[in-house]
């Protein structure tokens, strides 16, 4: 315990000696801490008051702390004062000392660490997390940060702490994706979106958790994902106005666009981003902005600001001892004043660079020796003192070795009895007692592993969505190409035809006019269709189609389409041929139904040559109604077959009266005719003609 009384003494004297007067802050003073565990809700105000700077409130809850611990509780009550002076020492950007504070009340706990109670296990976890996210911070030490904070994490399972854990998960997503491990960040990253389902976080931290998921998008080169999730982080950001949050999104946006080099795009973000930095009055991140404005300035070629920016972010670091953003600021100047011919500027920036990092190398080096040889020593007296602690304890045992044989000899009878009464009890109660813990242990594994499974499930759920959604983009992608390229012809068709009227209309005879204007007609019809198609497609895309389910008899549905289609079948002297359906009836749509029957006849009259035939059947199976279209036309094959309703790769072929088509009617087909109940296919390909099939419900029956 020596070698803790120097930095328990520094932390007493700050907690009551320097701030021994201050009067308590209304919010505690005025606050009645969780009964079932008042020290985690002290801390978790602590850490409040740091984050807002307001270290004299800190302090203050350390000393109401201690007034709050049993005397037989004063090395708890020292740990909890050195995590908060380590945190603030953090907050004011005195790493060493933080880290040092921190570990000695880690090195406390290990002291007392038999004892398992929830208020250790709570201020151990603290202290971990803590840790690891000074070395993420501070030294980038990503695997050391991933040991501390998945050890912190455990602890807050254990305990049942979820807001802990997600805080674990948060600082996890953040170490993997600067150790370049995105897949697993963005793993711990929705793991602690998960969370927030049945946890209350701060909102603040969950702005942070949902910029971090767009980060990771952004690295996997999924803008549009990344987007979405950061100006969804932008906009909760904002609306509690966290100047914080929003200064990080805004950069992390112009960053993204930087490294893409998007530098026209990167500069808004990376301004504002700066000025905000300013208005914080943050070093760091004033110098991050800063550097990262050089960089812009320096893709955009222009020198002067580019050289001002890092000059600006040099002087910042230098003042602040940030060396790592010196170094980077170093760099960009060496290579602007290069760029600029400069090259005499640009060799002493780059000698400077190189001097300030061989100088972290070897301090760096020399800080871990002094580690190494510190932890040895420490160990070395740990050894020493478990070789004493052992020698007095035998020598106890001999002790009451002894005294406990000479006691049996004078009582061996009565004690023989009571022990072997005694014996009985003792192993009745434990006997109960590890049926009773088997059986807990038992439910808390079944709990555990449900929830687990429910976790899994929940996540490939996401995934799967996540797949569909981008499977589904590529999809429309290619979709919208095929459409730009068919809504580009009858309209180009239209532009060229009327053009040429325009400039030799007065000159054109009265048939070639005519001839004119039935060929716009022909591009204005073939336009007007693809447009229907393509509105109704949209509709059922984005679920605005709904449906009115009725009563509809086949033959008035045959005898409405057949009528709006006469004409289209008259000009190619098609005759329709309807095959008398009788009183059957089925439950569908009316618009669908008509609009699945109208496609299905407007192809066949397309495909069929002139003077031939199109024939109309309907029947009855089972609870369905088969309807059919038939024709004498230039039918399909089985490659065609297997491509007719997709979208992706839709079927496209011109009618026998070089009539354009794009395939879209039929793949609108099938969704209306899936969402009514039925099944629409074709025939296999026979060389004679072709025939398309669709099923609907029978109408129900009274």
């Amino acid at each position: 315990m020596n070698r803790y009384l120097g930095v328990i003494g520094l932390v007493i004297w700050a907690v009551t000696g320097a701030h021994g007067n201050c009067p308590l802050s209304p919010d505690i003073d005025g606050t009645s801490p969780n009964p079932d565990d008042p020290i985690s809700v002290m801390l978790d105000r602590a850490e409040s008051y740091v984050r807002d700077g307001r270290y004299d409130s800190a302090f203050c809850v350390a000393r109401r702390m201690k007034a709050m611990e049993r005397p037989e509780d004063n090395q708890i009550a020292d740990i909890h004062n050195l995590f908060i002076l380590g945190i603030i020492k953090a907050a004011q950007f005195q790493s060493d000392s933080a880290r040092i504070l921190l570990e000695k009340g880690l090195d406390l706990v290990k002291t007392i660490e038999p004892d398992s109670s929830l208020q250790l296990l709570t201020i151990k976890g603290r202290l971990l997390f803590r840790l690891g996210y000074m070395h993420m911070i501070h030294s980038a030490s990503y695997e050391l940060v991933q040991d501390y904070v998945i050890q912190s994490l455990k602890i807050g399972e254990k305990i049942k702490d979820n807001r802990h854990v997600f805080a674990c998960y948060r600082i996890l997503a953040f170490n993997q994706r600067l150790a370049g491990n995105t897949k697993e960040a963005l793993e711990y990253a929705h793991e602690a979106l998960l969370l927030t389902s049945g946890v209350s976080v701060d909102t603040s931290q969950l702005i942070s958790v949902i910029n971090e998921i767009g980060n990771n998008y952004g690295i996997l080169k999924m803008e549009d994902s990344m987007r979405y999730f950061q100006e969804k982080a932008l906009k909760m950001a904002q609306e509690i106005k966290d100047s914080n949050a929003i200064n990080y999104i805004v950069h992390d946006i112009g960053h993204y666009f930087l490294m893409e080099g998007q530098y026209d795009a990167a500069l808004n973000y990376l301004l504002e981003a700066h000025q905000i930095s300013k208005k914080r009055g943050h070093s760091r991140e004033e110098a991050v902005s800063s550097s990262n404005l050089g960089h812009c300035y320096l893709g955009l070629e222009n020198l002067p600001m580019s050289i001002f920016y890092f000059t600006y972010a040099l002087d910042v670091a230098a003042k602040n001892n940030l060396r790592s953003e010196e170094l980077n600021a170093l760099e960009g100047l060496a290579e602007a004043f290069w760029r600029s011919g400069q090259t005499r500027k640009a060799y002493i920036y780059l000698r400077k660079h190189n001097i300030l990092s061989d100088s972290l190398f070897n301090s760096e080096k020399s800080k871990l020796l002094d580690e190494i040889q510190v932890q040895y020593k420490t160990e070395k007296k740990q050894r020493e003192n478990d070789i004493l602690k052992y020698d007095i304890a035998m020598k106890e045992l001999s002790l009451r070795h002894a005294k406990r044989t000479r006691n049996f000899i004078i009582w061996i009878f009565g004690t023989v009895v009571l022990f072997i009464g005694l014996m009985t009890v003792v192993l009745l109660i434990r006997n109960k007692e590890k049926v009773r813990a088997n059986r807990l242990l038992a439910q808390q594994n079944e709990e555990i592993i449900s929830q687990r499974d429910r976790l899994s499930h929940l996540l490939e759920a996401l995934r799967n969505n996540e797949a569909a959604l981008l499977e589904s983009n590529a999809t429309k992608d290619k979709f919208f190409s095929i459409i730009a390229h068919d809504l580009k012809n009858p309209v180009a068709a239209m532009a060229g035809l009327t053009d040429f009227m325009s400039a030799h209309f007065s000159g054109m005879s009265e048939s070639d006019r005519m001839a004119f204007f039935s060929r716009i007609n022909a591009s204005a019809a073939s336009l007007s269709r693809l447009v229907e198609n393509l509105l109704q497609w949209s509709r059922t895309q984005n679920n605005k189609v709904t449906i009115h389910p009725e009563d509809l008899s086949v033959r008035d549905l045959v005898d409405s389409v057949t009528g709006t289609l006469s004409a289209m079948a008259d000009r190619k002297q098609i005759r329709i041929v309807t095959v008398p359906p009788g009183a059957l009836m089925v439950r569908s749509d009316r618009d669908m139904a008509e609009f699945i029957l109208r496609n299905l006849v407007s192809n066949a009259i397309k495909f069929s040559h002139p003077g031939g035939q199109v024939w109309i059947s309907a029947y009855s199976r089972d609870t369905m109604v088969i309807i059919g279209v038939r024709d004498e036309g230039m039918g399909i094959t089985e490659e065609q077959r297997s491509v007719l309703f997709k979208t992706d790769n839709p079927f496209r072929q011109r009618g026998t009266g070089n009539e354009e088509g794009t395939g879209l009617g039929l793949a609108i087909s099938k969704e209306f005719v899936e969402r009514n109940g039925g099944e629409i296919w074709a025939e296999k390909a026979n060389g004679k003609g072709s025939g398309f099939f669709f099923s609907l419900p029978v109408a129900n029956k009274v």
